[in-house]
Formats: structure tokens, sequence, C-alpha cells
């Protein structure tokens, strides 16, 4: 009876990751380990090496939850402290967590695709249908493109050297003429 529990809770999505939390919590503290407590890489002088804190050095990645993508950057200059730059949703679209995808366009710059989970449950929306979105990491600042995207996993796509991205629509996928990609 247990594996047939185990192999339905596996199967039939019983177990669910604890979102990740954007924002760290308050910590008065001011021991060498405030950093890693706050979310940041504890004892950077020894871990990071010398020049950390000048550094240009930029991670960037998202997770998703029912607010929207969250974009998230962390700095060198600030021993690797997440920060929310941006969450990505649209108002009054209902969703029980968001999804997408992002790249780098350069150091200041995040192309984005987004939507709604359900919108995996229809080939046109998937596709298709996905939201497009440029997202400033210094700022926060989203520039919302006036056209939308594939929920495919190379979308959209970034060369950090020309500081562009590219987009893809596969709506109409079997008229090879009416596939397009922006960029």
């Amino acid at each position: 009876m247990a594996v047939t529990v185990t192999s339905a809770a596996l199967t039939g999505g019983l177990l669910q990751a604890v979102p990740a939390t954007a924002t760290p919590k308050s910590n008065s503290s001011t021991s060498t380990g405030e950093s890693a407590r706050r979310g940041g890489v504890s004892n950077p002088d020894h871990t990071l090496g010398k020049g950390w804190r000048t550094s240009g050095d930029r991670a960037v990645t998202a997770a998703a939850d029912s607010d929207g993508l969250h974009i998230l950057v962390a700095d060198s200059t600030k021993a690797y402290q997440w920060k929310t730059a941006a969450v990505l949703s649209e108002p009054g679209m209902p969703a029980d967590t968001w999804i997408g995808n992002q790249c780098v366009m350069d150091h200041d710059h995040v192309a984005a695709v987004y939507a709604p989970r359900t919108f995996t449950n229809k080939p046109d929306l998937m596709q298709g249908g996905a939201f497009a979105a440029v997202v400033n990491l210094s700022t926060g600042q989203v520039t919302k493109l006036s056209f939308t995207a594939s929920l495919a996993y190379f979308d959209p796509s970034c060369d950090p050297d020309t500081h562009t991205a590219a987009f893809t629509a596969f709506r109409d996928m079997n008229d090879a003429a009416r596939t397009m990609t922006r960029s």
C-alpha cells in the first residue's frame, strides 16, 4: 500500500516544491554571517575571493508563483544577495501560478516570456500566446512588448554581444510561411 501511495503522489502532482522567497527576512545582527542570513554568500571575503566588492558579476534567474514570474538578480558587490527586479503578470488574468523563461540580453536587461500555467493546456496559447517583455534589472522598469511568443524552452533567446533577443511564435506551426521569429 505504501508503494502505491508514493507512486500516486509522485505521478499525480501531490508533492509540491516550496515557492522561492524573493524578499529576505529582516535581521538586525551585524555578525560575519549576516549576508548569508539575508540570502547572500556567507563570509564573502573568503568564499568569493579578492575583488568581489568591485566585481561587475551578476546572477539572474526567475521564479514563478501565483503573483507572477519573478525576475531575480544578485550582484557580486552585494555578496550575491537576491532581490526581485520585477514581477511579470497581467492584471485581471487569473493564474494558480505563472510560468516563463528569461535570458540575459546584457548586464542590465533581461528578455522574458511569461503566462499563466494553464496556457500549457491549450496548444495555440503554448505555441504563441505567452506575453513578452524586457526588464531593466537596475531600475525594475518593465517594457511589455506588443506581440506574444512561445512557451518553448528556447524562447526567448538572447545574444549578449549584440544586446538583442529573439522571440518565437509557433502559431500556425504547420505553415512554415506563417511561423514568426522577432528580435
